[in-house]
């Protein structure tokens, strides 16, 4: 507390502070900021617009009048009263920082985002963690990506604390830049590939992530046209059964008018019913059988591949791993470093999916035709906890040949 009370001591009445004599002025803004802080902006820039224009403090008055006004919802104003001021002991970026929230509010996107650039250039080594500059750079971040600057936008996040904090950006300014509230810096490991887009679970949402990485922005929920409801079994979209007999059934996947899914039981298959994955065409054909899980295990999320290779996860007391099996062949473990995995996808020639290692979850991936003693590597770069990938574009549904 007595280094916070000292640095706001230096930062209102600067060197001449050590003498212990502020000037009247620099005294009238110290009295200023405090009715700020007790009794609110409006009280605040009464006094602020009663001190002289032009004392030795004019450039640290502009800036907390600007502050003021932004709170008073009058953005036009406090980008007009910050003008080209500098002030006398508030860092300059803090100035650029202002009046790109200024800006943004009064409906100057362009301006604004030169602004908060021209912010994080000059900030330097200040912490990250500063409100304001959190601020700016979630705004720079939005309105790059508004602009198609994807490269700037994850710039700007990437200077944010990984994993990013929970940042309480003003309503007024959320309200002109609502990107701001939905963008992920989601940029790849080295040496990871990701030949197609892909959505995945974070932070209590959905995000897309474009082939290549960068910067994820949020999504609906993906939905199919087959569902898992309550039993657990398969349903339509508005709650029909799939198939014509219940049965224990999950993780479904539709491609290319196959279906393909994990089951518990499977009374339709025309053997013992045993877990498994399954594939059916529709129609009166019953599913057939395309895994067969060990006595106490399941088979789930099955994703196909090129070439007749089907990969699936298989669950086995307390562990889960990732299969691979191929055409006329025995289904074989990979990644030996994944013993919790939640989820997968395949995107292109590559398997994705969502683990737990070192008590957190993320992203890793693996070539399809990876040895089986090849370990996973990290998709992503970022240290945000991820889960249920999904790719976003079709399969070859390969299943079907099965």
């Amino acid at each position: 507390m007595v280094s916070r009370a000292l640095s706001l001591w230096f930062l209102l009445f600067g060197p001449d502070a050590r003498a212990g004599e502020p000037s009247p002025t620099a005294s009238a803004l110290a009295a200023a900021i405090r009715s700020y802080y007790d009794e609110g902006p409006r009280e605040a820039l009464a006094r602020l617009d009663g001190l002289p224009a032009g004392s030795s403090q004019r450039g640290d008055v502009a800036w907390w009048r600007a502050r003021c006004l932004l709170d008073l919802d009058r953005p036009p104003e406090a980008l007009q009263v910050l003008g080209g001021e500098r002030g006398g002991n508030i860092p300059a970026w803090r100035f650029d920082a202002l009046r790109a929230q200024a800006a943004a509010r009064s409906g100057a996107p362009e301006v604004a985002l030169a602004a908060g650039a021209a912010a994080m250039g000059a900030a330097g080594g200040e912490p990250e963690t500063d409100a304001l500059m959190e601020h700016t750079r979630l705004l720079v971040a939005a309105l790059a990506a508004r602009a198609g600057l994807d490269d700037q936008a994850l710039l700007a996040l990437a200077g944010l604390p990984s994993p990013p904090p929970a940042i309480d950006l003003p309503p007024a300014l959320l309200l002109v830049i609502p990107e701001a509230d939905a963008l992920l810096a989601a940029p790849l490991a080295p040496g990871a590939r990701l030949p197609g887009p892909l959505a995945f679970e974070a932070a209590g949402s959905w995000w897309r992530l474009d082939a290549g990485g960068g910067l994820a922005r949020r999504i609906a929920a993906p939905t199919g046209t087959v569902r898992e409801c309550p039993g657990p079994d398969l349903c339509t979209s508005d709650g029909a059964p799939v198939l014509p007999a219940a049965g224990v059934r999950y993780a479904p996947s539709v491609r290319d008018g196959l279906l393909v899914y994990g089951a518990g039981h499977e009374p339709l298959a025309g053997d013992d019913g045993a877990a498994g994955i399954f594939a059916w065409e529709g129609g009166l054909a019953p599913p057939r059988r395309l895994t067969r899980a060990p006595e106490g295990a399941f088979d789930f999320d099955p994703a196909g591949g090129p070439e007749g290779v089907l990969l699936f996860l298989r669950r086995t007391g307390g562990h889960t791993r990732l299969l691979r099996l191929e055409l006329g062949g025995e289904a074989a473990a990979l990644a030996p470093d994944l013993t919790a995995v939640g989820g997968l996808a395949v995107v292109g020639d590559v398997a994705v999916m969502a683990a737990v290692l070192e008590g957190r979850g993320a992203l890793r991936w693996l070539p399809l035709d990876a040895a089986a003693d090849a370990p996973s590597q990290p998709l992503l770069a970022a240290a945000v906890e991820m889960w249920t990938p999904r790719a976003l574009t079709p399969g070859s549904g390969t299943a079907g040949r099965w």
